[in-house]
């Protein structure tokens, strides 16, 4: 896993970026998507809430978790893991990195981070 695993594409017959990753376009309906670069792009925190609670069993030891909602410069709204010096309305930069079982999750923190797990990541992006 790579801070670059695509998470979100762009149609490239009329430019819109999508997430989540779908097998058409939903503004022209076309197929013919890109896969976008995640690591290091710019959004803004809008939104953050801590789960206390998950029925995820491999996430449970890294409970409190905070999530939120970031939101790109043209608008497009996603949902990401929030490192903890992260705060509503901060601009952040997105990495990708593995969850506990593997699976590519997004993580905003205040800058790059350079782990490939999420609780390293998490780790990293308290130190600010």
């Amino acid at each position: 896993m790579t801070g670059g695993d695509a998470l979100l594409q762009r149609c490239r017959t009329c430019g819109t970026a999508l997430y989540p990753r779908r097998e058409i376009c939903s503004r022209c309906l076309s197929g013919d998507l890109a896969d976008l670069d995640v690591a290091g792009i710019p959004a803004t925190m809008i939104a953050l809430t801590t789960l206390h609670i998950t029925h995820e069993p491999s996430l449970r030891p890294l409970l409190p978790l905070r999530i939120g909602t970031a939101v790109l410069a043209d608008g497009l709204k996603l949902i990401a893991y929030a490192a903890p010096a992260v705060a509503t309305g901060d601009a952040v930069l997105l990495s990708v990195v593995a969850d506990p079982d593997g699976m590519p999750v997004m993580i905003a923190a205040g800058r790059p981070i350079a782990a490939t797990g999420l609780a390293d990541a998490l780790n990293e992006g308290e130190e600010g």
